[in-house]
């Protein structure tokens, strides 16, 4: 791979990265408020956002260090 192609790589990467923040952040706050609330709906909604998060992130990473290696 040229530095060209790498560069473009780690910058995907942290694109991905950046993109997990939100759903980082969001998942817990919602998951907190739905067992406050006790609302089921809710409690799915931020699973699913935490699982967003986890993919998101394995995903990032995974794309930074193809970009390194």
């Amino acid at each position: 791979m040229n530095e060209n192609n790498k560069k473009e790589i780690l910058g995907k990467g942290l694109r991905t990265l950046a993109m997990c923040l939100p759903f980082m952040a969001a998942g817990p706050v919602i998951l907190h408020f739905g067992f406050r609330l006790r609302n089921y709906l809710t409690i799915a909604v931020g699973v699913i956002l935490m699982f967003i998060a986890v993919c998101l992130l394995f995903k990032g990473l995974n794309t930074i260090l193809k970009a390194f290696f």
